[in-house]
């Protein structure tokens, strides 16, 4: 396993984003397939849904489920409209990249405002939990995803990539970092925001009990 990485600022629309494109995209697709979330297949009339580590199992359903053949959980078009949308010019987007294009990390988010930032999450309350805690503010530091495949965790990652992400929202004047993520199981995204010192200030109560975190940007030492 090659472990010398490095680390890209990425932009959809320019000549190496098209490049790292298609590594992101399986990056993507490989985190979220795995622990916690096992969002890997899927079968459209009963919305299960089963993870990378159950590739046995739907080998002996013949990756077929209610009648039907299981379907991706992320399909990569998916994936690729949702990068064209959410890391536009006022994004903030990182990579950890090995070899030439092989991406085993990822970490994006984007200043919005609370109101909008509500709609997005379909949650009510968003709005007025930010401004109970930190008072009206304009915009916030939505820090939407951050990703390391399974193999290169535990090598301050994850950390190095949100640091510069942090760098870039503390340099555009948006001092609130506000974060989604599963509490039950606690993802190792809940625990180490937890760690950071980010509080729950609202909350979906859902069947994976997402949570809605938040903190000062400010005065942030990772």
């Amino acid at each position: 396993m090659n472990t010398e990485v490095r680390y890209v600022k990425f932009d959809p629309l320019t000549k190496s984003g098209e490049i790292l494109m298609p590594g992101l995209i399986q990056c993507y697709r490989t985190v979220f397939g795995d622990e916690p979330w096992n969002e890997w297949k899927k079968c459209l009339v009963c919305g299960s849904k089963w993870g990378l580590l159950e590739v046995d199992k739907l080998k002996s359903l013949n990756c077929k489920h209610c009648g039907e053949t299981l379907v991706d959980f992320w399909p990569s078009s998916v994936v690729r409209n949702s990068i064209y949308e959410e890391i536009t010019s006022e994004a903030s987007c990182w990579l950890a990249v090995v070899s030439d294009a092989e991406v085993v990390g990822f970490c994006w988010g984007y200043p919005v405002a609370p109101a909008e930032l509500e709609k997005k999450l379909k949650l009510p309350g968003v709005k007025d939990g930010i401004e109970s805690n930190f008072g009206k503010i304009d915009l916030v530091a939505y820090q939407d995803e951050i990703g390391v495949i399974k193999e290169y965790r535990n090598k301050n990652i994850a950390k190095a990539m949100f640091k510069k992400r942090l760098e870039d929202f503390l340099g555009a004047g948006v001092s609130v970092g506000i974060v989604r993520t599963m509490s039950s199981p606690p993802s190792a995204a809940f625990s180490w925001y937890e760690k950071l010192g980010y509080k729950v200030i609202s909350e979906y109560n859902d069947e994976d009990r997402r949570v809605i975190l938040a903190r000062s940007l400010k005065d942030l030492d990772i």
